[in-house]
């Protein structure tokens, strides 16, 4: 497989599924030869298998699918030139979608309540009345005038990537509509209301957040919504809030938002309410100032105003959940042991049970109407994402959707091995390996290998498909591929995962170096002279921590990684990171900082590397690659820099990422002397 193959793909992102068994979702794909993007909507009828496209406009961007009823589909679209909510009849077409918001600033997110309304996002100054004020403060400050200059009185400054505007927040608003069941069409009516008007607060939370961050009781009369207060404190704190906020439909009026999580000044986060609307689910952390800390189940009792937990002594964290069908418990999504599992929770006795143990699975939905069956989206190491559904009491899985099977079917995929191996202080870590394009255990050869670090840390390699970093690029290109899980991942543990903070270069270093010495201990056809490490974010670390503390590589590929540890923190934006990850600032912990800052060993540099950061990276700021890349060349060492003005903390536009991995694989190719295989793959070949 090639980088143009992998761009080449069609992605499915988000669905929906209506009382009658439809599921309407989005795909996205990638004309290389035009470099067009386009996401359209296709319908699936579940009883019956078939497909169709609902909107095909190319260049379009036709996302986030919902049934308003059975025979209406919302989606969000910016074909008008901005964000706002479009619709189409289930069983229509290009030709009959119509717009139904024209708001003066975009729509964000948005969900559908059957009791007549619009729940959804946007970004508003929290002074203004209306949207139509917004628009013509941020028309005015774009205008043409005598300075450009911006005043900030609190932090944040910038946010992941993108310069913050003072007094701009997120807020949830609502929006009646009403069907004409003659003309079978939907219409606004009056005006949105602000559920958080005066509010300093973000909700959805940026950078991420989503729609799973509010919810709809099912009668319509409440919202509950996770909130981030926007104030001084804000780059420090992680006690995002959860509230309910209630409603009446039918003078389009809203009460005072309540504190639900109040018990905690830790992270709570994506409330849901119960199919019977008595009780809220929410996820929520115990530790305040850390954001990886475990995500665990609170249910909200709303005539007793009093929460408890489900699960609480199950040491995994909560990715997704949902509620059964009866309300007696849950279903949720968790990472486990290097793959992202389903799981179902007993509400009553808190026992969990497996349900999916392999691959990465999100998404969950329960069928309307089948209470065994679970909708999901699914991919793996081996397979992009498609929609399938489960039946929980048999465990059966069923692919509804095959986005990419022709395509698929000519290329050869590696399938990793899942390996363990003791590291130091006799603790177990996992690790993939991948075997190369062209690898036969029969065969007198040598094998390159690329040794590749996570980022987070407190992150995992799962078993899931990659458009940024996929091992399947490697081997195709002739390396082997390992990929270990060192202390600080996700997925084995709370305690393991906390291992990392405040060690950044200590165990899950020597985890990495034992990942090395065990996998050519176990595997004699890989070529030791012929390694190098490859890592980002953490990983881009951890690849400056290894060239100050070994010479075991051929070369390294730092992608924006950190070089200086107390820079970092006064330049980074979620401070409560650093503070966290070292133990406090540098100027109650300077110790900390200066002995797990790469730039303290910078003497000891040697290994080729080649340094690769974004412009709009505001998370690992530039001049961390900027300082590694000046270091490098200072000393003599080999080096390269590839600079994107244009991407954040990943490379996310496809022509980006093609130049991304011709940079990265030929920088290893130069330094292990690899000599690719042939590209061109028979159709049907396997490994």
């Amino acid at each position: 497989m090639t980088v143009h193959d992998l761009h080449a793909l069609r992605r499915l992102q988000s669905f929906s599924v209506s009382r009658y068994g439809n599921v309407v979702y989005d795909v996205r794909f990638w004309d290389e030869s035009t470099s067009t993007k386009t996401t359209h909507l296709e319908i699936l009828q579940l009883n019956s298998g078939s497909a169709k496209i609902l909107t095909q406009k190319e260049g379009a961007n036709d996302f986030s699918p919902v049934f308003v009823n059975d025979t209406s589909v919302a989606f969000l679209s910016t074909r008008s030139g901005s964000s706002q909510i479009w619709m189409v009849p289930s069983n229509g077409n290009e030709q009959s979608i119509y717009q139904l918001t024209n708001y003066p600033i975009d729509v964000d997110t948005f969900k559908w309540s059957n009791a007549g309304f619009f729940v959804f996002s946007a970004q508003v100054y929290i002074d203004c009345p209306d949207f139509q004020c917004t628009a013509n403060r941020d028309a005015a400050k774009s205008a043409k005038s005598h300075t450009t200059g911006v005043v900030y009185e609190e932090l944040f400054v910038r946010h992941w990537d993108v310069w913050e505007t003072p007094g701009k927040v997120s807020h949830i608003f609502v929006q009646k509509a009403t069907f004409n069941a003659a003309t079978g069409t939907w219409t606004l009516q009056g005006n949105p209301v602000d559920l958080m008007s005066g509010m300093s607060a973000d909700s959805p939370v940026p950078p991420n957040g989503g729609a799973e961050q509010y919810d709809i009781c099912p009668d319509g009369t409440e919202i509950a919504f996770t909130a981030a207060l926007v104030n001084h404190e804000s780059a420090w704190t992680t006690g995002w809030i959860t509230y309910t906020v209630s409603f009446n439909a039918a003078t389009m009026t809203a009460g005072t938002p309540f504190i639900i999580s109040s018990f905690t000044q830790a992270r709570t986060t994506n409330p849901l309410y119960s199919p019977d609307g008595t009780r809220i689910a929410f996820l929520s952390m115990d530790r305040p100032g850390f954001e990886a800390d475990r995500l665990h189940i609170v249910v909200y009792d709303r005539s007793l105003r009093r929460v408890s937990s489900v699960a609480n002594n199950w040491d995994r964290s909560v990715g997704g959940l949902i509620w059964t069908a009866d309300g007696s418990g849950f279903f949720v999504d968790a990472d486990d042991d290097a793959r992202h599992k389903i799981f179902q929770i007993d509400g009553i006795t808190s026992s969990v049970s497996e349900l999916v143990a392999s691959g990465d699975n999100t998404n969950l939905v329960v069928v309307p109407g089948a209470p065994n069956k679970i909708l999901f989206l699914r991919n793996s190491y081996t397979a992009p994402t498609d929609l399938w559904m489960l039946t929980t009491g048999s465990l059966a899985m069923q692919q509804l959707t095959n986005l990419n099977k022709g395509l698929l079917s000519q290329l050869a995929l590696s399938v990793p091995v899942s390996t363990y191996f003791k590291s130091d202080g006799n603790v177990t870590v996992q690790a993939w390996l991948f075997t190369p394009f062209g690898y036969s255990p029969s065969m007198n050869r040598a094998w390159p290998l690329a040794h590749v670090i996570h980022g987070g840390p407190q992150g995992a390699w799962t078993d899931a498909w990659s458009y940024r970093w996929n091992p399947q690029l490697w081997a195709s290109r002739g390396y082997f591929v390992l990929m270990p899980n060192p202390r600080g991942s996700s997925g084995f543990g709370q305690a393991y995962e906390d291992a990392v903070s405040g060690d950044w270069g200590g165990v899950p270093f020597h985890d990495v170096v034992n990942s090395l010495s065990f996998t050519l201990a176990n595997n004699p056809w890989i070529d030791a002279q012929r390694v190098c490490a490859c890592g980002a974010s953490y990983g881009g670390f951890m690849m400056n921590w290894l060239n100050g503390h070994t010479t075991n590589y051929k070369c390294l590929v730092n992608h924006d990684g950190v070089f200086d540890s107390t820079a970092m923190y006064y330049s980074t934006e979620e401070i409560w990171f650093m503070e966290w990850e070292y133990k406090g600032t540098p100027t109650t912990n300077p110790d900390l900082y200066k002995k797990f800052s790469p730039a303290t060993y910078v003497a000891n540099w040697q290994t080729p590397t080649l340094v690769v950061h974004g412009g709009m990276d505001f998370r690992i700021p530039i001049t961390e690659g900027i300082s590694t890349f000046t270091a490098l060349q200072r000393k003599g060492v080999p080096s390269k820099m590839l600079y994107f003005p244009d991407e954040n903390h990943w490379v996310l536009k496809p022509q980006n990422g093609i130049k991304w991995y011709d940079t990265v694989l030929a920088w290893l190719d130069q330094w292990t002397q690899n000599t690719p295989p042939r590209v061109e793959i028979e159709q049907n070949c396997t490994l």
